[in-house]
């Protein structure tokens, strides 16, 4: 089953790396002559992006999961307009579009095929058992530990699709080439720049980033730490960042919609996270020729290896994070072999190959719902 119309849900009220990947993914589509709708909040960046790049869009309010009069739309746009796929993006759009299925019995809804995306953050705020193999409902996720956990979780292995993120490399290759913006003015007052890109959070651990750094000051006096991104730990970081005595040597730079001028700033990018899906910031890093350093989450063990497309730390190891990003500063050789092979693995991840690996999921799942009887 090929499916030449399709409708996407997404709840997000940010720009972030999940909203790119929706919006790399319609582009896609359209481009290769589907017709698709987008459902999302109207106040949404990627509302606004979506319509200025020619793709139909429809606003929903989409204030919660349980937002019913959100999914009486759903029903009856997808009744009208008669889409062979529903895929839903986001846990909250997830429950938008089951309530949607219930409201239609399922049965009177013209989707074949219903398609929710799953990462690693809404896999860690889930628990217990899925039941969706009752109702026709088929799983995209974005790596093999995504997978594997859906699986413990009850659902059948032929439900589930492995479609890793795409990143836009050659945006991202010019980025490089380019003169870098630099709105902090550090590169000017001759700082040597380490630096992540992510939410401010838990999983991302960014307190053994900082600690790592104080680490690395007493190396590399001249070092200066860069971290992109906000969230719920901020003001905790920043206090921690004047305990350990670092603070005149941290840019807390704060939410950018489009970060491809950082990575071409800093001489190295970390990854201190606890967990990974498949991380998007890590590829945008190796598209951009930045040489890598993360930490042993399961999503970058299945992304890169060690020595010859990153250097990889064992997770919760300051010190050992705090060594690997001096060697790459002390040794330029070592980090352009980096470069070469995390080039490798982004061309790997382009865009192009996510939308067609999407496409064969839709075939794949669509083939076996039909088969199943389910759809």
């Amino acid at each position: 089953m090929k499916p030449s119309s399709s409708l996407h849900l997404d709840s997000g009220r940010d720009f972030g790396g999940a909203q790119r990947r929706v919006l790399y993914l319609l582009e896609g589509l359209v481009a290769r002559g589907h017709r698709v709708l987008l459902c999302s909040p109207r106040s949404a960046p990627l509302h606004d992006r979506a319509a200025a790049a020619g793709i139909a869009c429809q606003a929903l309010t989409m204030r919660s999961g349980l937002d019913f009069p959100s999914a009486v739309r759903l029903a009856r746009l997808v009744r009208d307009d008669a889409f062979d796929l529903v895929h839903a993006h986001d846990p909250q759009s997830h429950s938008i579009a089951r309530a949607a299925q219930g409201i239609c019995h399922a049965a009177s809804l013209h989707a074949n095929l219903f398609v929710t995306h799953h990462d690693l953050a809404a896999e860690r705020s889930a628990s217990g058992h899925l039941r969706d193999d009752a109702t026709g409902v088929h799983h995209v996720v974005s790596s093999r530990h995504v997978r594997d956990g859906l699986v413990r979780r009850g659902v059948d292995a032929k439900r589930i699709a492995v479609v890793p993120n795409g990143v836009d490399v050659e945006r991202l290759s010019a980025s490089r080439n380019a003169a870098a913006h630099d709105p902090w003015e550090l590169k000017s007052r001759g700082m040597r720049l380490v630096g992540s890109v992510g939410s401010l959070t838990r999983e991302k651990n960014p307190a053994l980033l900082l600690q790592a750094f104080a680490l690395l000051r007493q190396q590399i006096p001249d070092v200066h730490l860069l971290l992109v991104g906000d969230g719920p730990l901020r003001s905790g970081l920043q206090k921690r960042a004047r305990q350990l005595g670092i603070a005149d040597a941290v840019t807390f730079g704060g939410p950018m919609e489009d970060t491809s001028m950082v990575f071409a700033l800093l001489e190295v990018f970390v990854l201190s996270s606890d967990i990974e899906s498949l991380c998007s910031t890590a590829l945008d890093a190796m598209a951009a020729g930045t040489p890598v350093v993360a930490t042993a989450a399961a999503g970058i063990l299945n992304l890169v290896r060690h020595g010859t497309s990153a250097l990889v730390v064992p997770p919760r190891d300051a010190e050992s994070l705090a060594q690997a990003i001096a060697l790459l500063l002390r040794r330029p050789d070592l980090a352009q072999d980096l470069v070469r092979g995390g080039r490798e693995v982004a061309q790997q991840h382009s865009v192009d190959r996510m939308v067609e690996a999407t496409l064969g999921a839709y075939r794949e799942l669509g083939q076996f719902a039909n088969g199943s009887g389910n759809a």
